[in-house]
């Protein structure tokens, strides 16, 4: 055989054949000229190319906005969470077939269901009109607040020592991802037990309005615990791929739908003469000191400087490293989680035990004011993921070759940034229970003078998603400039 150099030398030379030895392509004959223009006027496949082509450019053209903002991650992501939000409305307003709704009385999913979505911040009225009574999605996902509760509880130190619930605890103490996969699985078994005791207490009170008798009890049930499920997985999926906690917005848009409610019959009531208009300004001054003082407790924090062993100046980065210990670390959560555990506690007492406990769980009063005042402040200062994350971020700053400023690295770092972490949460539960007790206080008056809830511990939710959204969209506006930086200091370039 030839070698490859002369391999390689013939098959060049077989490219480069002189163009007078290729054969010629020859014009068409003025016949078939005339019979190939006879088919483009009538359609034939070169004149449909040419004409797609020229329609797919402009229908790139008119879309070209809309693909370059699709490029943006907060935009998709938007889009994302108001879609999935659409789908659970819809489930809000798709009846379980069977029942004869005309016969029940309106506040009937308000006060007479076992764990009623009406519990959670009392963000129900009367008017069913925003919602269908006994609807797919009728536990909402009060089940998967409750598990969410619990586990944390399950977590702490007083259970490290109780067989069986103590490995919840061991869990928790090793941390990292495998801690996030067994909380993950643990709270969808706690939803599932918790949504099986509502649904059947749901279907058992529903059973007089049934029109069907044949299997009604594991029918009702079932459809109960398939929305229960489907709904924490649209949430779960918000949280994944959308904006925000998907939990808090499920809360918040059944809030909104509340507030839309109160909002309609104070005006109405100030049109036909009912309350004076001075409540509907003194509304507005209160809304106005809720969402401030909301905004400014998400937005504290405290700062821990840290100092790296090597250090290199830079210009690309400003200002001093430091870890942020916010003072509210999960929100406004601590109020949904305390005021669940209120009305869950009165409707136990009440349908199981029946003990009288109105008047202690009457919003006006004083018990009931200071109960709520120490649960929120408790819950905030609990780890409501049920994880320590002291120990990883110790653990962190030895990788990256930083340190706390004049803390000895290890057990001293870690006992440091705990006692930061709790003096911060500390402050930030009193201030949060502040603000609650300023918000029931508040609703009291405008119940006695109107008659109607203001629900402005509804409002502390809203406001709280709303700025943790914000913290995410100048999340996702900093990262482009953050890889900027790292690409003018590394040399690499992102993909993206």
């Amino acid at each position: 055989s030839a070698p490859s150099s002369v391999r390689v030398s013939c098959s060049r030379s077989a490219r480069a054949t002189p163009p007078r030895d290729r054969p010629e392509q020859r014009e068409p004959s003025p016949g078939r000229r005339r019979a190939s223009s006879k088919l483009d006027a009538t359609g034939s496949t070169y004149y449909q190319q040419t004409q797609g082509r020229g329609r797919g450019a402009l229908v790139r053209q008119l879309t070209a906005p809309a693909r370059k903002l699709l490029k943006q991650e907060v935009v998709r992501r938007m889009l994302i969470t108001l879609l999935i939000l659409a789908v659970i409305r819809v489930g809000f307003f798709s009846p379980i077939p069977g029942f004869a709704r005309n016969v029940m009385p309106l506040n009937y999913s308000d006060a007479s269901l076992l764990f009623s979505p009406a519990a959670l911040l009392n963000a129900r009225s009367g008017d069913k009109g925003y919602e269908v009574a006994l609807n797919v999605f009728e536990l909402n996902i009060n089940p998967y607040i409750i598990a969410s509760i619990l586990l944390p509880i399950l977590c702490s130190e007083a259970f490290s020592e109780v067989p069986v619930i103590r490995m919840f605890h061991r869990k928790s103490k090793e941390g990292g991802e495998g801690f996030k996969e067994f909380r993950e699985i643990w709270i969808r078994r706690f939803m599932l037990a918790f949504g099986t005791l509502q649904a059947i207490s749901i279907a058992a009170e529903s059973a007089p309005y049934s029109l069907i008798s044949n299997l009604y009890m594991p029918r009702t049930v079932l459809i109960l615990l398939t929305g229960v499920m489907v709904c924490a997985w649209l949430g779960e999926q918000i949280t994944k791929y959308g904006l925000g906690n998907g939990q808090s917005w499920i809360i918040t848009v059944s809030v909104i739908t509340g507030l839309a409610f109160f909002l309609e019959s104070v005006i109405a009531a100030v049109n036909i003469g009912a309350v004076p208009p001075i409540i509907l300004a003194a509304l507005g001054v209160s809304f106005g000191v809720m969402i401030v003082g909301s905004v400014i407790l998400t937005g504290c924090h405290f700062k821990i400087p840290i100092s790296h062993f090597q250090v290199q100046t830079n210009e690309g980065f400003k200002g001093e490293a430091s870890i942020v210990v916010p003072i509210t670390p999960s929100g406004i959560m601590p109020v949904v989680y305390g005021t669940m555990i209120m009305e869950t506690s009165r409707i136990i007492l009440t349908n199981f035990f029946s003990m009288d406990v109105a008047g202690f769980f009457n919003p006006a009063s004083a018990p009931y004011l200071l109960t709520v005042f120490v649960l929120v402040y408790c819950l905030n200062l609990v780890e409501l993921t049920g994880m320590d994350y002291s120990k990883e971020l110790s653990t962190y700053l030895g990788k990256v070759s930083a340190r706390v400023k004049s803390v000895r690295p290890g057990k001293a770092t870690i006992e440091y940034i705990n006692d930061v972490k709790n003096s911060a949460r500390s402050i930030g539960g009193f201030l949060l229970a502040s603000l609650t007790l300023f918000s029931l206080v508040i609703d009291n008056f405008f119940v006695q003078y109107t008659g109607i809830s203001a629900q402005f511990t509804s409002l502390l939710l809203v406001v709280g998603v709303v700025a943790e959204i914000r913290r995410q969209i100048t999340a996702y506006d900093v990262l482009p400039k953050l890889q900027q930086q790292v690409a003018s200091v590394s040399g690499y370039k992102s993909p993206n």
